[in-house]
């Protein structure tokens, strides 16, 4: 620690490079003067440990996957994924 007791994160030679999350919620076209409405407020965004898959949820109750895909071994986790899929009680 020479550099004022900074240290950088060094990613693994031919690894994968660093996730970098953007975030943007739109709303598709409104008229001038149209309120949004409280439920499609998003209220929480959760992701997994490694960082393969992401949850939204809004004020309304509705959940959005997501699953990154610019991994070669996408096809393990697609088939993994048809095996195992989610049960919503």
């Amino acid at each position: 620690m020479n550099n004022g007791g900074a240290e950088a994160a060094v990613a693994p030679v031919g690894g994968p490079q660093p996730l970098e999350w953007k975030f943007s919620q739109v709303f598709g076209e409104r008229t001038a003067g149209e309120e949004i409405h409280d439920v499609n407020i998003i209220s929480a965004i959760e992701f997994n440990r490694t960082g393969d898959h992401l949850a939204t949820r809004d004020r309304g109750g509705r959940v959005v996957l997501f699953e990154r895909t610019d991994t070669q071994d996408i096809l393990v986790h697609r088939q993994a994924f048809m095996l195992y899929p989610f049960i919503w009680l």
